[in-house]
């Protein structure tokens, strides 16, 4: 690769990093999201506003998890989550396997008949892919009194 190249891809690279979102996806930065949740806890615990999070988690065969094409089948996934949160929600990749979606203003019930749709759907995908072994599952948890970081993320397996 060029001199020249290398340095756009760098300046590319950084531009992401400062917008907040991963380039193949448009989902926050697992570090952006982890910020949006302290500031929606806050809120939660001053006003008592509801709050759900969601782990997303891509579960199956453990030889087609560790394939080198799991990368770009979860940008796919990344693509499909990305399209359906609402503007107010925050969805991330939050680790090899894992998204995690955070819904302001909704109740547990709220996000599960969301989320229920777009597992589905993401789960038609992998079926109609090379991935047919592999499914997804949420968990999801919604904010209570006294919930910090650390407990509402344990309450999703995360």
């Amino acid at each position: 690769m060029s001199e020249k190249k290398s340095e756009i891809l760098g300046y590319a690279t950084l531009l992401q990093e400062v917008k907040g979102t991963d380039s193949k996806t448009g989902l926050l930065t697992r570090a952006n999201l982890y910020k949006q949740l302290i500031r929606d806890l806050a809120r939660c615990e001053r006003y008592g506003n509801k709050l759900s999070i969601a782990s997303m988690r891509v579960v199956g065969d453990k030889e087609e998890l560790s394939q080198k094409d799991t990368a770009e089948l979860m940008d796919e996934l990344g693509n499909e989550l990305a399209a359906r949160v609402r503007t107010v929600d925050c969805a991330a990749r939050w680790s090899e396997h894992d998204f995690l979606v955070v819904l302001p203003e909704t109740d547990a019930e709220g996000a599960r008949l969301f989320l229920n749709k777009v597992e589905a759907i993401m789960n038609e995908s992998l079926k109609q892919s090379a991935h047919s072994k592999l499914r997804v599952k949420t968990e999801i948890a919604g904010w209570e009194k006294g919930f910090d970081m650390p407990v509402i993320l344990s309450k999703v397996g995360l």
